[in-house]
């Protein structure tokens, strides 16, 4: 099971919004098979393995270890338990059960009824740890958020007046790109999107590109330079709706006070998972609205303000990960 986990993962950033998902087959205690989801829209982790296997009587004689219960219902590609049912597989073990209500016990039980043997729970909370986007999504029917930003040792986030800096040095960059390729969505309040101009793409770990998203409530943004872009850009504002090319202002009523107004929004259009950048009123107004899953926090070792904007306060959020920089130190709080 820990094998269909690490394969799993090779689907990071591609299987969005589906989960990431691995299997392998075992035959007399050897693996004669292994597949994992490739792509969104591609054959699931099961086909990926059963198909790779020319002597299909050894099918008959094999075990099936697959991280999650497998899809019981059609959307892009044929249910996976139909598939096991007719290769006559005799055996299934399952990591834990798919909190999707199409499939949510749906596959296990279509295993059970074509009497095949089915354990589950094993390795269930590497599982789930493997995809919190995926379970946030169907469980609490929301996106599933982070929120980094990086902050001065004294915990101001941006000097006043306004303007450009970099507080958490050069050897971050990838760290922030790897949570960019992960999530669907790479959101920034239009204060930020008016002085920092950012790409919010992924430029080091190849895979489709997050939608780019302003939080302009207002509607105080020019977004100009992203109608020809190669991003997609989603502007979310209470007073204006257009299409042009590639940039989508989409209008929101009650989106200012209630940032739930976005997350309802997002889950329609099927985002299961989102970064949030800045700046710090937009970061602010998400946590305190219950919003973010995740925080990623920069703290510089050095550098103080005499003034600047203070960094969000949180509450109720737990250290689950600390990393050094060069220049900062990285902790990783989740919700307790």
């Amino acid at each position: 099971m820990k094998r269909c986990i690490h394969l799993a993962l090779q689907g990071q950033g591609w299987v969005n919004p589906n989960p990431m998902v691995g299997a392998v087959l075992v035959h007399n205690d050897n693996i004669i098979s292994e597949g994992y989801h490739i792509a969104f829209g591609k054959s699931h982790a099961e086909p990926e393995a059963i198909s790779k296997v020319k002597n299909t009587q050894l099918l008959q004689e094999s075990t099936l270890y697959v991280s999650l219960e497998p899809c019981a219902h059609f959307g892009k590609t044929p249910p996976c338990a139909n598939l096991i049912i007719n290769s006559k597989i005799p055996r299934v073990v399952i990591a834990m059960r798919d909190p999707n209500p199409q499939v949510a016990g749906k596959g296990v039980q279509l295993l059970k009824d074509a009497g095949i043997e089915v354990i589950e729970g094993v390795c269930q909370s590497e599982a789930r740890a493997l995809n919190p986007f995926f379970i946030e999504f169907h469980t609490n029917k929301k996106p599933y958020v982070l929120a980094k930003w990086a902050e001065t040792l004294n915990g101001f986030i941006a000097p006043l007046p306004k303007k450009e800096v970099f507080l958490s040095g050069s050897d971050t960059r990838i760290y922030t790109h790897s949570l960019r390729q992960k999530v669907m969505g790479v959101l920034v309040g239009v204060g930020t999107w008016e002085i920092d101009t950012p790409a919010l793409s992924d430029r080091y770990h190849g895979g489709p590109q997050p939608i780019r998203m302003v939080f302009d409530p207002h509607f105080k943004g020019n977004y100009i330079r992203a109608v020809d872009g190669d991003l997609q850009t989603w502007v979310f504002t209470e007073l204006h709706e257009e299409t042009k090319q590639n940039l989508h202002i989409f209008a929101l009523p009650g989106l200012e006070n209630n940032p739930n107004v976005l997350m309802d929004f997002l889950y329609e259009k099927q985002i299961n998972s989102i970064l949030i950048e800045g700046g710090a009123t937009t970061l602010e107004n998400f946590i305190n609205a219950g919003c973010v899953n995740e925080i990623h926090r920069f703290k510089h070792r050095s550098l103080l303000w005499d003034n600047g904007l203070k960094a969000p306060d949180f509450e109720g959020y737990i250290p689950t990960e600390i990393r050094a920089f060069e220049q900062s130190d990285l902790t990783v709080y989740a919700i307790s």
